[in-house]
Order: structure tokens, then sequence, then C-alpha cells
């Protein structure tokens, strides 16, 4: 196991405060241009993208599991992040959890802020502010391998640490934009001939569209559906038939099979 050179036994330990304030606040995480991420999972997979700036750890709960404890053996010596330990006290006030692994690395922001340039499925969250439901379609959309998700104005913030735990390591593995202004959100839309947003009822039915085409699928906001902006850059509404009795789905489940329908039919095309 590394050697670990600071062990941070005060919860008001500067260092410490500043994982507090990026986890809790979206303004400090644009200020810095950072957040954090929590987990043995997440941590693992910002390590694999170079993106972490520090590490804590807390030894004591890491040792309590193989698996965890196997993640603290791993770690190099003289590795680029600064490398913090805590004591299980502190690393209670870092925690998002309720029974935290006892691993938090902050991050570092994405440089690139643009979709691909031959960008051919990709993915407006127009308004969705639950994060459980923002995290599950990052997730879908990195297991369609979509080209990015574009988090469009009054939508969740992206790094919210539920968003982060949702999306399980997708943020580090697709391409991911927050715009906070509706021309910006009309500049991405414009490079998609097919803009196909997904209504809870009223639509064309999913699986009688051609997903083969660049395609920008816009999921709007759990309760009210699509914006206005949103709704003005569709070509086509989808929807997706339910069982009698059934009003809706959430919107994550909507988004997933949405896409994997984009993917089903472009791996028979090919």
């Amino acid at each position: 196991m590394s050697t670990i050179p600071h062990y941070i036994m005060s919860k008001d330990n500067p260092q410490v405060k500043r994982v507090r304030a990026l986890r809790q606040s979206s303004r400090q995480r644009r200020k810095e241009g950072a957040f954090v991420v929590e987990g043995v999972r997440l941590v693992e997979e910002a390590l694999a993208a170079n993106r972490v700036l520090a590490l804590f750890t807390c030894a004591e709960l890491l040792a309590a599991h193989e698996r965890t404890r196997a993640f603290l053996e791993s770690l190099p010596d003289g590795a680029a992040y600064a490398r913090l330990h805590v004591s299980p006290d502190v690393f209670a006030t870092l925690a998002d959890t309720a029974a935290p692994q006892g691993v938090v690395a902050v991050c570092s922001l994405p440089e690139e802020t643009a979709l691909p340039p031959q960008a051919t499925l990709a993915v407006l969250l127009d308004g969705v502010q639950d994060p459980g439901n923002a995290g599950m379609i990052l997730r879908a959309a990195a297991a369609a391998d979509a080209d990015g998700v574009v988090f469009g104005p009054g939508s969740v913030d992206p790094y919210n640490p539920k968003v982060l735990r949702g999306a399980m390591g997708a943020h580090f593995r697709t391409a991911l934009l927050s715009l906070r202004s509706e021309e910006d959100v009309v500049a991405v839309a414009d490079r998609f001939p097919h803009r196909i947003v997904a209504a809870a009822r009223g639509g064309a039915r999913y699986d009688t569209l051609d997903w083969r085409e660049p395609v920008l699928l816009i999921v709007g906001a759990e309760a009210q559906g699509a914006s206005e902006i949103g709704r003005s850059l569709q070509t086509t509404a989808v929807s997706i038939p339910l069982a009698r009795g059934v009003e809706s789905l959430n919107v994550g489940m909507a988004a997933g099979i949405l896409l994997f329908e984009a993917v089903r039919q472009r791996q028979n095309a090919s």
C-alpha cells in the first residue's frame, strides 16, 4: 500500500471545507472548474480518465471490505494528484452517502464543452430537474454510445452528487454540455436534421420512426414535458405505447427505450 503523507483530523481543515463546498454548491463547482465524486467505482473511473486533482481516503473505512481494501492497496506512490488521509469523523463530513466506502476525489471539469463534429446521436435535457432521472439518462446515453448529452437551461446541474451517482461513471465516458442560454441550445440543435421530442402521448409511435439519421432526442421536465423552446425545435414528436391505465413512464426510462431503438435500427442497418 502506498504511503500517506497527510493525515487530517480536523473538520475545519481548509481542504476538507473545500470538498464540502464543491459538493454542495454548483456555483462553487463552476468557479473552481472542479467537482467531487465518491465511492470506489466512480473514483476508479475518474482515475482512469486522468481527472483526479485530489484524493481523500479513510483507511479505516476502506479496510472494512475486500473490494475497498484492494482499491486502497492498489493506489500508487508518487501520483500526480494530491493524496490525503482523513479520520473517520472527518470523512463523515465529506461523504454524501449513508454508508460511505471511504474514498472521495476532487476532479477537474472537462475542458472541452462541445459535441464531436460528426455527432449523430445526442440527448437534450430540456428542464429535467430530478437528479436521479438526469443520472439515469446519462447512464443510458453512455450505454447506447451516444455522442453527448446536453443539459439545457432549467435542468439540474450535471455534477450534482445524485446525478453523479445515478450516472455510474458516464460523466467520464460521454461528452457533456451544460448550456445556460436558449441561443446556445438552438445552435446545438441546428446541427441535427432530426430533432425528436419525447411526448407522453400524441406523438408518432417510437418504433415507426427512422432513427438512423443524425438525431437529437429532446426529453422534457418530469411533470410539464418539453418547454416552449424544446417544442419549437422539434421536427417530430414521439411516444411510447403504454398499457391501459398507465399515465406515463419515468423520463429516464423513456429516454433509455428511445436511445436503444436508435441503437437497434443502426445495428440492423450495418
